[in-house]
């Protein structure tokens, strides 16, 4: 790592490439591109391959240099060539298409190419991503090398089938500072790393599984095979951790979802990444709809709704059709474009605005369960985790720059009392600060920083800084949960916003009488409803607590001359509050018993001759505890206890 200052010359940078070629031990230089105005590119490619072609390098010199562009993925011509190499790939007698900037990657690779034909005759077409007809030249490839360009520059119908393609990933904007590149030894590989030294050290390795993948995640592109596998250091780690997976398939929202009628997604019939609640999952989130409004209502926040489509003209106020379009839908009424909301902060804006107000009246608390949708590649959509319609618990409060500390504290005692209530007791906290690129005053910034701390600092909370990594509109605290796994799960987190109230012209009237900026906290606690719900069905395996389960008793009658007091236990038990169904059906007792644990009932309760008589009902309680016979009052006044007490 030899890092030039900032004021460092032409001449300077100069010494330093001639040192470093004369250095036996140095194998390549990394050049990141562009270098700093005052320096000449040119001079330095030229000092590294001072014998280059028209296109600034020459066959005996070009593996003396690795090139690194900020603005994309690294790539280089030797990490080109290795993946090809490790990929099996014959080159001898075939023709290639190599798509990169000429004197950076093309040039080079098509050599590299042609050298490592071992012997054999190999054609190479250099070509970049404005080349007329490039899909004709592509589609001719036996090999086809893809080191510029953005998404969809290439995509699967421009592939010959059978061609080995070679994505090394340069069409993919990425951090500049991103390290992609690792070296072992002479091998190069276009990785993070580490790799280890030896497979020796490699001491249980397990195929897991495999599956297709889309080719850069499109679905128009062709379909790969994605092999999964794992390996660990000893046999007992790695069977711990098979045995952590095997526990994790267990729980897969997907399939008990699918186990307790709770929702489903017709890919086929409806579209993708979108959700229908059956009768049991629309009760639950009613349920857990219910009980965020509740406490929303006790901690002062006003209730609002805002329309699910707004104006194309309000999204460029926000920002969002220049940062965000991509990821919404847009659409013509009237001629006019509107945009289904991909977020629901611009309507809060508008209702916050639609009167002056006065410094008494903050904090002002706008909660909306609001739906949303935004676009998401078919490829990354997973159950309820990754969706396209979704619903998020969204508060956005607006307050005096005195306030943001209090207010992000009452946040945090909400999140921690909701997310408690649902069995989550273990969490990690992140506490985000300015990044590179932030709009706003340094000063704020820094106020709202420091409130976010000591709001941490203050409730006693341990957490992470991390550094630079806050939105480009405000820090931000971000609460991970820990499932029954110990799985962390993004969920609720808390935001300084300083380009909404900007961008809409918020303000309020100060005690001096003058008009005055509000700092605006973002916040959402579940997230959003449906990966909150997916999360906690993984977290209890769809064993849920009994205040949350859509059934909660299951009367089952032994023989028809049973029903009518089982109906009559139904009853009284519903008119108390309680879910309660009934299975009358002409089966046998112990599959009636059986499928009612599998539908994970809290409780079931069996009703026979001995029950009738004596105007009782025989409890058993999930997982298979028997409780004797009870008389209704006295199971009523227990299931009571424990719904309150939300055990």
């Amino acid at each position: 790592d030899n890092r030039l200052p900032a004021t460092a010359t032409q001449a300077n940078l100069l010494v330093l490439v001639d040192r470093l070629n004369r250095d036996p031990r140095i194998h390549g230089i990394l050049v990141q591109l562009p270098l700093p105005k005052h320096l000449d590119e040119h001079a330095v490619i030229a000092a590294i391959a001072p014998e280059k072609d028209v296109d600034g390098f020459t066959p005996a010199n070009v593996g003396r240099m690795l090139i690194d562009l900020p603005c994309y993925l690294p790539c280089t011509p030797h990490g080109v060539i290795q993946l090809l190499l490790r990929s099996g790939v014959e080159t001898s007698g075939r023709h290639a298409v190599v798509i990169g900037r000429s004197n950076i990657v093309g040039k080079p690779v098509a050599h590299l190419l042609m050298r490592k034909a071992r012997g054999g005759n190999a054609t190479v077409t250099v070509c970049h991503t404005g080349t007329k007809d490039l899909a004709a030249h592509t589609r001719q490839a036996d090999i086809l090398v893809v080191a510029a360009g953005r998404p969809n520059t290439v995509t699967g119908d421009m592939i010959k089938p059978g061609a080995a393609v070679i994505d090394v990933g340069v069409n993919r904007v990425a951090d500049p500072k991103a390290k992609t590149g690792y070296r072992l030894g002479e091998f190069v590989d276009l990785c993070k790393g580490p790799h280890t030294a030896s497979t020796g050290e490699i001491k249980a390795f397990k195929l897991l599984s495999v599956a297709g993948a889309y080719w850069r995640g499109d679905h128009k592109n062709a379909m790969l095979q994605r092999v999964y596998g794992t390996c660990f250091s000893s046999k007992e780690d790695m069977e711990r951790y098979l045995k952590c997976l095997e526990e994790a398939d267990k729980r897969d929202h997907r399939k008990i979802g699918a186990e307790l009628g709770l929702f489903h997604i017709y890919h086929e019939e409806a579209g993708a990444g979108l959700v229908f609640y059956h009768p049991k999952g629309a009760l639950m989130r009613k349920i857990l709809e219910d009980f965020t409004k509740d406490l929303h209502l006790k901690r002062g926040y006003d209730l609002v709704q805002t329309p699910n489509f707004l104006r194309g003209k309000l999204w460029e106020i926000s920002g969002h059709a220049e940062h965000y379009r991509d990821n919404m839908y847009y659409f013509q009424i009237d001629g006019e474009e509107y945009a289904v909301k991909p977020m629901n902060c611009p309507g809060h804006m508008l209702i916050y605005k639609h009167r002056l107000h006065s410094y008494r009246e903050l904090p002002i608390k706008l909660f909306e369960l609001g739906t949303v949708y935004r676009y998401e590649k078919a490829g990354v959509l997973h159950g309820l985790l990754r969706v396209r319609g979704f619903t998020q618990d969204d508060a956005h409060i607006f307050c005096r720059r005195d306030q943001v500390q209090g207010e992000v504290e009452k946040v945090l005692d909400l999140a921690f009392e909701i997310l408690s209530a649902f069995g989550f007791k273990d969490y990690a906290i992140e506490l985000s600060t300015r990044p590179e690129k932030f709009i706003g005053k340094p000063e704020d910034w820094d106020l709202a920083t420091e409130s976010l701390k000591k709001a941490l600092e203050n409730k006693g909370i341990a957490y992470q800084i991390n550094e630079g990594d806050g939105a480009f509109y405000g820090p931000k605290i971000d609460l991970k949960l820990k499932d029954a796994l110990g799985r962390q799960w993004q969920c609720s987190t808390v935001q300084c916003d300083f380009a909404l109230p900007e961008r809409f012209d918020l303000s309020f009237m100060n005690e001096q009488g003058l008009s005055e900026r509000p700092i605006m906290l973002h916040r959402a606690l579940f997230g959003s409803v449906e990966r909150f719900f997916g999360t906690l069905i993984e977290h209890h395996a769809g064993n849920f607590p009994l205040w949350l389960s859509p059934v909660q008793a299951m009367v089952i009658s032994i023989r028809p001359e049973h029903d009518d007091f089982s109906k009559t236990v139904a009853d009284e038990l519903r008119a108390d509050g309680i879910r309660v169904a009934v299975d009358a059906r002409n089966e046998s007792l112990g599959k009636r018993v059986r499928e009612a644990r599998l539908q994970r009932i809290p409780y079931i309760l069996v009703i026979g001759d001995k029950e009738v008589s004596a105007r009782m009902i025989a409890v058993r309680k999930r997982p298979e505890t028997d409780m004797g016979s009870m008389p209704v009052e006295q199971f009523l006044g227990m299931v009571r206890k424990e719904i309150v007490d939300k055990v």
